[in-house]
């Protein structure tokens, strides 16, 4: 199931602003998942939490907040996941600030890196 859609109606519904972002660079334009306004959150979506799609994730994230950073400011990087990656990979994303959201049941959480101080391996 797309998670994507269940964050974008969670997030509106409690009263943050998404709405569409196009980055322009280069001779190109990028576009993010989602863009939270109100928390200045970029997300990147992926189908899996295995590690070749959270790698991706990663990456993309970090590009589209590095390139946003230009233009506007306070933004920050999360992915949207159907379930928790691996730890190595729960420590990645916390090593490089990015908040992870995956599905709870019917609802959605998020780990950021200031809530998860330490893993067990």
């Amino acid at each position: 199931m797309n998670s994507k859609p269940i964050l974008r109606a969670w997030l509106i519904a409690r009263g943050d602003t998404v709405r569409r972002l196009r980055v322009p660079v280069g001779n190109t334009v990028m576009e993010p998942d989602l863009y939270n306004e109100t928390s200045g959150e970029i997300v990147e979506a992926k189908k899996s939490s295995a590690r070749g799609y959270v790698r991706n994730a990663i990456g993309q994230v970090l590009d589209y907040v590095h390139t946003t950073q230009k233009v506007v400011n306070g933004v920050r990087p999360s992915i949207l996941l159907p379930g928790i990656p691996t730890p190595d990979l729960m420590e990645l994303c916390v090593s490089l600030g990015i908040t992870v959201w995956v599905r709870d049941g019917d609802g959605l959480m998020s780990v950021s890196p200031t809530s998860l101080p330490t893993l067990e391996r």
